[in-house]
C-alpha cells in the first residue's frame, strides 16, 4: 500500500496508521505500507485525513 499526504510527516502518524492497519492483517506491519515518492507534488490531504482524524484522535482509547 502506498500512502501520500502531508499529514504522514507529522511524526507519529504513519508509524499508528501502520499499527492499526496490522491489527486487521499483521502483513501491515512487515515493510507493506511505504510512504509515496510523490509527496512533495500533492498540495491536499485528502479524504483519508477524515479517516485518520477520526480513527487515530478522535477515540476514546
Amino acid at each position: 500500500m502506498v500512502i501520500y499526504g502531508e499529514m504522514f510527516e507529522l511524526p507519529g502518524v504513519m508509524e499508528r496508521f501502520i499499527q492499526y492497519c496490522g491489527y486487521y492483517d499483521p502483513v501491515y506491519g512487515d515493510g507493506h505500507i511505504i510512504k509515496s515518492g510523490l509527496g512533495d507534488r500533492i498540495s491536499y490531504i485528502g479524504p483519508l485525513a477524515v479517516v485518520v482524524n477520526e480513527m487515530f484522535f478522535n477515540s476514546e482509547d
